[in-house]
């Protein structure tokens, strides 16, 4: 066997442990803005020393920096987490920085400039950074900063000061990141107070300029979209807009419209359904449908509240190319023409469904066998606020079962009662179903058996784990009963790898991890690991410890169930 040197073997070793820390990992929820990558500044000595090959991971490793607020004491966990502006300069690595995200605080933007430390100058200090493709501003407030009695009384003085600020800001963003395509800009939840007035119509005014028309990716977080907006943005080729925290204005409408013609992704989180509605019409008053001709995903999260059957609906697919439609809350169409048109290019559907979706879908034939012919993954769930019938688990599984024959990831969500055995023999319609979540749903081993060899292709499964009513006890259970499910259980027909253990309704923890190593050693020909979520249970180490305990038992003596990974983790 070659040697390997501790030189040689250090990059590769430093190289892991970015990876780790550095790789991106996304929330599939709506509400939530996308968390960005971290990176930790514990690595900078490292990469000051292998600087023969640290081209190669710089790339990777310098990918996002982060610029802190001027006046701010920075955290001791986030100088780990995120690598600053000031430690790329120092290492002289701009030119790898792709991301960049500016904290701005009030104060920045009401004290003079002019003799203050302010992040333009410190903006201006680190050169060049054309490299930065995506830019994210995150305006804070500080209590503290604005108490001035001069300010608090919205003096006409303290407007001028404010926007001559954000005039300086946006002519540094425009020369030190001329190359930024993606721009995101958050705003802090503030009270309405004659401070925050002044700030946010100035702020909300500068907005357009700080865009630009070469923007292709936006995203308002908490604001208001004004007419000049509009008009500076119409002209510009927005590929992606996301709108977050607001109930959506005429002007978000607007907006929206004007760039039907070149968007490809559409996310709206917490606005009403009238507004969305609106967006699929041609203009005030309109009644002929606004087409989207290229728009291919679609995130809605609407407010609480009942779906308005009697608003203007689209009378053709105003989303030809669809091919992600994710909606929270009650969907805000009632025309079955998304669907009907969605037939032939929705491949990703997750809806929360409810009795007048329900009724939709088997009035237009849209819940028989094969409707959606390229349907790869389905999401269904239940709208919280609209009162479950008796055979709802039942209805989405079937309906998701028969979506598409194509169909690989189901997943069913929201549901509080269990899967019902009948339920499990419609999973099996679903012929090419390699990945099943079913987060609520509670299943215990005799269904779980039931439910893997149904589906001969399932790969990967993530299940609320619960023990045997008729076996419920305080006890362990004895090595007959191990033994009698072993033999059972001699072959069973399934091919599932991975499976996710969500959390567990079981007497004892000890029961539950005896029970969990059972069902994984009768799998084990194929089982490679066996995922417990971090909120499973109080404790999840204490599950792990109880699976090496029951390991250790009899009837596992010699089996392949030893050569199973259990783990925590968030990904299963």
């Amino acid at each position: 066997m070659p040697g390997c040197s501790v030189a040689q073997g250090l990059p590769l070793l430093v190289l892991e442990s970015i990876f780790r820390r550095v790789l991106p990992t996304y929330e599939s929820v709506v509400d939530s803005v996308l968390p960005v990558p971290s990176s930790s500044r514990e690595l900078l000595p490292l990469m000051a020393q292998c600087r023969a090959w640290r081209h190669v991971a710089a790339a990777m490793f310098y990918n996002t920096a982060k610029m802190w607020a001027i006046g701010r004491e920075v955290s001791k966990q986030d100088k780990i987490d995120w690598l600053s502006l000031d430690d790329v300069a120092a290492m002289g690595c701009q030119a790898y920085v792709k991301e960049l995200h500016i904290h701005v605080l009030l104060s920045d933007l009401a004290e003079p400039w002019e003799t203050e430390p302010n992040v333009a100058a410190a903006l201006a200090g680190h050169g060049d950074l054309s490299s930065v493709r995506r830019l994210s501003i995150f305006i804070n407030t500080n209590r503290p900063s604005i108490a001035a009695p001069w300010i608090q009384q919205a003096d006409p003085a303290a407007r001028e000061v404010v926007v001559q600020n954000v005039h300086a800001l946006v002519d540094q963003l425009r020369r030190s990141l001329r190359s930024a395509k993606c721009i995101s800009i958050h705003r802090s939840q503030m009270s309405r107070t004659a401070v925050t007035r002044v700030y946010g119509s100035c702020l909300t005014e500068q907005i357009p300029s700080m865009i630009g028309r070469d923007t292709t990716q936006l995203l308002l977080d908490r604001l208001d979209v004004t007419k000049d907006m509009v008009k500076v943005l119409a002209q510009a080729t927005l590929r992606s807009i996301t709108i977050v925290g607001h109930t959506g204005s005429q002007q978000h409408v607007e907006l929206v419209r004007r760039n039907a013609a070149t968007l490809e992704k559409l996310w709206l989180s917490r606005i009403t359904q009238f507004s969305v509605v609106k967006m699929t019409r041609t203009g005030r008053g309109g009644v002929d449908t606004l087409v989207y001709p290229r728009l291919e995903s679609l995130h809605i999260s609407t407010l609480i509240g009942p779906r308005k059957t009697r608003t203007q609906q689209p009378q053709i697919d105003p989303f030809p190319r669809l091919h992600t439609l994710v909606s929270r809350g009650s969907f805000p169409f009632y025309s079955a023409a998304i669907f009907d048109g969605g037939r032939s290019h929705i491949r990703h559907l997750d809806l929360d469904m409810d009795t007048g979706l329900m009724a939709l879908f088997k009035e237009h034939g849209l819940a028989g066998k094969g409707a959606f012919a390229k349907m790869q993954f389905v999401s269904l769930g239940w709208y919280q606020s609209d009162s479950a019938q008796r055979d709802v688990p039942h209805s989405l599984v079937e309906l998701s079962a028969g979506l598409s024959p194509a169909t690989r990831v189901i997943r069913i969500h929201a549901i509080r009662t269990g899967i019902m055995t009948d339920a499990i023999t419609g999973l099996g319609a679903a012929t090419s179903l390699e990945v099943l979540d079913l987060p609520r749903c509670r299943l215990n081993i005799d269904q779980c058996i039931a439910l893997f060899s149904a589906c001969p292709r399932l790969l990967k499964a993530n299940i609320l784990f619960m023990e045997p009513r008729y076996r419920a006890s305080l006890r362990m259970p004895s090595v007959d009963v191990l033994r009698e499910y072993q033999e059972n259980n001699r072959s069973p027909t399934s091919r599932i790898r991975a499976l996710g253990i969500r959390g567990t309704n079981c007497k004892t923890v000890r029961r539950a991890g005896e029970f969990i190593v059972l069902l994984a050693d009768i799998f084990s020909g194929t089982l490679q690991r066996v995922t417990f979520s971090r909120n499973c249970n109080r404790y999840p180490e204490k599950l792990t410890r109880a699976v090496e305990y029951a390991k250790k038992r009899p009837p596992y003596k010699g089996r392949q169930i030893h050569a199973v990974k259990f783990d925590v983790g968030d990904s299963w």
